[in-house]
């Protein structure tokens, strides 16, 4: 989130500078995501007791 700006500066040039504050508001909840999509087949099976 620190350095979205060098990072895109970086990566995509000057051009894309007005995309750093997008990328810095996502960066912090792309943990949370990863952590869901490899821990999706235990949340889908909450509330049943069969599994």
């Amino acid at each position: 989130m620190l350095t979205a700006p060098n990072a895109i500066l970086f990566v995509f040039g000057e051009k894309w500078t007005g995309m750093a504050p997008l990328v810095a508001a996502v960066a912090p909840v792309m943990p949370l995501m990863a952590v869901q999509i490899v821990c999706s087949p235990a949340t889908n099976a909450t509330g049943d007791p069969r599994i």
